[in-house]
């Protein structure tokens, strides 16, 4: 594909000794420096990726559009600066002849995971990728254990099939026995005991995470309530661990484990937060430097949020992000990924909710982190 060439014209230099009235002198000092006091957005990602054939949102600088790559080839999007950023949407038709569109944010259907390396493991209660054509969820009925699986709906951008799911609960509850792995690898997680079962019905009301968004609800006060899966990864020196989660209540309490309680020099693990209100990230072991890094935990208990954990040996970065924002850096530790646990590993099960939890075997690019992290804001409508 040919290179894209741009040209930015940010502003015509103003000339204050000409022969302009005093007053027209004072209205051009004026508008100079209003412009001074313009909103400063931020631009994140150096650039975006966005492969033939796919739809992409990108919200950088105070802009958000989604990018439609209609050619052939995968193009480079650059986003560094905000005059980059605009300069490559005013040049776009000119420079691609039309094969490369621009939309407005929300406007269409966006699959983060079209454009993002595979992951070792991606569960939600929306479809992640347009080629998924699988459920997203098995539940059963309180009244009779009877069984169901429930699929997106035929409407929207893949959303769960709230109909299908209540109209099946009736005025009963309903749990999730299944979450089924979006990644294509086939690790998903279950549980087979029906008092272990995390809840998505309560009583014949939606259990919801945000808004109208379904979220599989732990409850915290029984103690094996987890989703399972054996899912041997390569070696964790590279990963990233993405999740929409909600806290609500504050208890001592597993999040997540990417390894048994039984092997606690491999396991990956957090609690989130602990009875301290502390957020705490083990890798390799526990329960001193380099293994674990702590903090205060930086959102309130409540409220919905994205995290992202990533940790690379050969970038030697390690950091946790709450709604796209690092709060916590410390040395990378590399493990291996031999078994996921959500919600609990047998004892301490969290009293909260989540309605994505994804895994990477690798470090994803700033951008890359960005696009699921913005897709899954505009979805569940997180800070």
């Amino acid at each position: 594909m040919r290179a894209v060439h741009l040209k930015t014209n940010l502003a015509p230099k103003i000339h204050l000794d000409d022969h302009r009235t005093g007053d027209q002198k004072l209205f051009i000092h004026l508008i100079h420096f209003l412009l001074t006091l313009s909103p400063v957005f931020a631009c994140v990602g150096d650039y975006y990726a966005v492969p033939a054939g796919v739809s992409q949102t990108i919200d950088e600088c105070g802009t958000c559009q989604i990018v439609t790559n209609g050619s052939a080839n995968k193009i480079l999007v650059p986003t560094k600066t905000t005059a980059e950023w605009a300069a490559f949407r005013a040049n776009v038709t000119a420079n691609t002849g039309g094969t490369v569109t621009l939309n407005a944010c929300g406007s269409i259907c966006t699959y983060p995971l079209d454009t993002l390396p595979t992951p070792g493991a991606a569960y939600s209660v929306r479809r992640l990728r347009s080629a998924y054509s699988g459920p997203l969820i098995r539940v059963r009925r309180s009244s009779d254990n009877a069984e169901l699986d429930i699929n997106a709906s035929g409407t929207g951008c893949g959303d769960l099939d709230i109909i299908a799911l209540t109209a099946f609960a009736g005025a009963n509850s309903a749990f999730v026995k299944t979450w089924y792995d979006q990644s294509g690898n086939g690790h998903n997680v279950s549980q087979t005991v029906n008092g272990n079962q995390p809840r998505i019905v309560n009583s014949g009301t939606l259990d919801v995470i945000n808004g109208a968004r379904a979220g599989l609800r732990w409850i915290g006060s029984i103690a094996g309530q987890m989703l399972v899966a054996t899912a041997p990864f390569p070696s964790s020196g590279e990963l990233t661990v993405n999740m929409v989660h909600k806290e609500v209540g504050r208890k001592n309490s597993w999040a997540w484990m990417l390894a048994t309680d039984s092997d606690p020099g491999g396991r990956i693990s957090t609690h989130m937060a602990w009875g301290d209100g502390r957020i705490y990230w083990d890798i390799g072991g526990c329960c001193g430097s380099p293994n674990r890094i702590q903090t205060t935990m930086p959102v309130s208990v409540g409220s919905t949020n994205v995290f992202s954990f990533v940790s690379s040996a050969s970038a030697s970065s390690r950091a946790i992000y709450a709604n796209g924002t690092s709060f916590l850096t410390g040395t990378p530790v590399t493990s291996t990924v031999s078994r996921i646990n959500l919600g609990s590993t047998g004892a301490n099960a969290m009293n909260g909710m989540f309605g994505e939890f994804l895994v990477f075997p690798n470090l994803l690019t700033s951008g890359e982190r960005r696009t699921i992290e913005l897709s899954q804001k505009t979805y569940y409508s997180t800070p």
